[in-house]
């Protein structure tokens, strides 16, 4: 999040850094949502025939716009979250209910009426980002035991009993089972041995 409004930060000064002779406070609101935002547009001086609120990454731009009879055009999306105070030389502008899809970059425009040419020229001014944020919520870690308890299998008396008669009748089971396996070849043996006394004897 820190990173996207960086990137939001850096691209809007760099549409918005221009010489102006209206201006626009504050230049930077950040809010929760549900939340109201006000920005201030001063058009110095002279008279200006109409003011635009717009925004600057919308693809729709045109927020507001303000005659100088003070009539209005309000875009559908802000019709019941949008009041103004004042006239075209200083207006006022308040968007209330705010959400995080309102994040932009909102712009003053001053209209003004070229009499001797006859065209309309828009004049701009610096602008104000409004960033709409949930509160960032602060995560407890659970507290860790320094010395927890040892997982290695503790022994009980019954356990060192049945160990210790393990260590003795293992072996002598790995003997009994020796001598089984064994046990056809002994055979075999003490009677070749008694073989061969027979065979002696009767000589």
């Amino acid at each position: 999040m820190e990173s996207y409004l960086g990137f939001y930060l850096l691209s809007f000064l760099a549409l918005t850094k221009t010489a102006h002779t209206v201006k626009q406070t504050p230049p930077f609101v950040r809010v929760q949502p549900g939340q109201s935002a006000t920005i201030t547009c001063i058009g110095g001086s002279e008279d200006s025939d109409g003011v635009y609120l717009r925004r600057r990454f919308s693809q729709t731009s045109q927020v507001l716009y303000v005659y100088k009879s003070g009539t209005m055009t309000i875009g559908k999306n802000y019709t019941d979250r949008m009041k103004t105070e004042g006239d075209t030389k200083k207006l006022i502008l308040t968007i209330s209910n705010l959400t995080e899809s309102d994040s932009d970059g909102y712009f003053c425009e001053f209209g003004r009426f070229d009499v001797e040419t006859g065209n309309v020229f828009n004049i701009p001014a610096t602008g104000t980002l409004i960033l709409v944020q949930d509160e960032v919520k602060k995560v407890t870690c659970p507290l860790v035991d320094p010395n927890p308890p040892s997982s290695s299998l503790q022994l009980t008396p019954t356990l060192m009993i049945v160990t210790s008669l393990a260590a003795v009748c293992v072996p002598i089971l790995c003997i009994v089972a020796l001598i089984i396996w064994q046990l056809p070849n002994i055979k075999k043996c003490f009677a070749k041995q008694r073989s061969e006394q027979a065979t002696h004897d009767s000589l």
